[in-house]
């Protein structure tokens, strides 16, 4: 033990950090003697503060260094720009062409339902004409001929409804298809934020406990 000395305790988080106390050189540990007196400690952990302080080390009386090093803003941006990254590539890749799918069976329904539709217009229809051919009163064959009109329009109608959404499902199924391909390979070409930070601490030598070393530089 060193002459009137007194003891260090280290409660640093993250428990990985550098630290380096100016003027002790040691093994790592996280309980130390020092010299009673002044005493300047560093820390620095990439993607945190640099901390700086000043402690005293009081004669056979421990002192407990306690430190939640926190996270840097050029680093805090980082983890931003990170779940942005996160959300675009993931919606990319899945909520887009899930929603293509959704979509798309949504307009298929709308597509089987108009083509029911249609079919059912044209048996009406039929079913009037046949109604007309085998009518003989003067009265019923005028009667049966305007609601056969009336089906008839009524058809053509459908029928023209039913080809427009066929011809706009195959366009948009085509269309999207192609979105929903290009967009998958650009999510893939697509780079992950990259986070460089010029170290303020490195060290050389032994390190071991809250991560002291016999060695260090400090970058200004």
């Amino acid at each position: 033990m060193l002459a009137q000395s007194g003891t260090l305790i280290l409660e640093v988080t993250p428990n990985d950090a550098f630290i380096h106390i100016v003027g002790k050189k040691h093994e790592g540990s996280d309980t130390l003697e020092l010299a009673s007196g002044w005493h300047r400690i560093e820390v620095w952990k990439a993607g945190h503060d640099y901390q700086r302080d000043s402690i005293q080390v009081k004669l056979d009386e421990p002192y407990t260094y306690a430190l939640d090093l926190p996270l840097s803003e050029l680093y805090q941006a980082h983890l931003q720009e990170l779940r942005e990254y996160q959300v675009i590539k993931h919606g990319t890749r899945f909520v887009v062409p899930a929603a293509y799918v959704g979509w798309m069976t949504f307009q298929g329904m709308g597509y089987v339902r108009s083509n029911q539709a249609t079919e059912r217009a044209y048996s009406q229809a039929l079913e009037w004409a046949d109604l007309q051919s085998t009518s003989v009163v003067s009265e019923e064959i005028q009667a049966v001929e305007a609601i056969y009109e009336f089906e008839k329009e009524l058809y053509n109608i459908q029928r023209a409804s039913f080809e427009r959404r066929q011809n706009t499902l195959v366009t948009a199924g085509i269309m999207g298809g192609l979105a929903v391909v290009a967009l998958e390979y650009l999510s893939f070409r697509l780079d992950a934020p990259e986070y460089n930070e010029v170290p303020r601490l490195t060290f050389s030598g032994g390190v071991g406990g809250q991560g002291i070393a016999l060695h260090y530089t400090l970058h200004r």
